[in-house]
């Protein structure tokens, strides 16, 4: 009969196993999890195993490292539907769309990719949306470096040395420096800005959500460079930063 602590114990490994697979981007080794876990190859690697076949974890055999699966997204993407997050902050994200009258996003930080889970689009004929729950590479555009200004120093430096720094468009900033300076500037400025990182022609500005015990959150603003001019940037961006902490009151940042 297994008794409570060893369950427990086992738990805690699974937990453990997750974490750090979900922490690099490429994935982990069975080589590289033992030793960070200081567990047996063979204990781990029973562990990956039984994940995958769970769907929590997935292999990839050319570099036999496990990343996060689907499984995992899926339970995530339930998250926002459970806890208060849209509800919550739904009041000022209208209040934003009324205002700017362009697609306004609310994104999440899944492991280390970005996800929208919540959306008012932009009444307008041509504009820009996202897809609700479709991940994304936090390195591109501006909603990815909100997030990541809200990561410690460590790890983000951690994230850019394991991820495969690939350009989406022509303008995707694939420097790690030059994202460096971008997560540094959101965190003076209060707010990201892209152009056309992501989605060619999308000007898109975004500012986080800081609230302690929270999952990563930001708020964002879309529409085409045709009609957002750069003397509208200012503007909007004071817009999109005082949405967010709003949001940021309405979710516990404020306590």
């Amino acid at each position: 009969m297994v008794r409570g602590d060893e369950t427990l114990d086992s738990v805690d490994r699974v937990a453990a196993v997750l974490r750090a697979c979900a922490a690099h981007q490429g994935g982990k080794s069975v080589r590289d999890l033992a030793a960070d876990l200081t567990l047996s190859k063979s204990a781990v690697h029973r562990l990956l195993v039984s994940l995958e076949h769970v769907g929590f974890l997935h292999y990839d055999s050319p570099s036999g490292r496990y990343s996060i699966g689907e499984g995992i997204l899926e339970l995530a993407a339930t998250y926002p539907r459970r806890s208060d997050l849209v509800g919550e902050s739904r009041p000022m994200l209208s209040d934003l769309w009324s205002e700017v009258g362009e697609t306004v996003c609310l994104h999440m930080a899944v492991g280390w990719q970005r996800m929208t889970i919540f959306q008012y689009e932009s009444p307008h004929d041509l504009r820009f949306a996202t897809s609700i729950g479709e991940l994304y590479p936090l390195y591109a555009g501006a909603a990815g470096r909100a997030l990541l200004s809200l990561f410690p120093d460590g790890e983000i430096e951690q994230y850019l040395d394991d991820v495969d720094l690939k350009p989406v468009t022509g303008r995707t900033i694939v420097g790690k420096d030059e994202l460096l300076d971008g997560i540094a500037r959101t965190r003076t400025d209060g707010y990201a800005f892209s152009h056309g990182e992501r989605v060619t022609g999308a000007i898109g500005i975004a500012a986080p959500i800081a609230v302690p015990g929270r999952p990563p959150l930001c708020v964002s603003v879309y529409g085409p460079a045709e009609r957002i001019r750069a003397a509208q940037t200012s503007a909007l961006a004071k817009a999109v930063v005082r949405t967010a902490q709003a949001c940021a009151a309405a979710l516990g940042g404020g306590r």
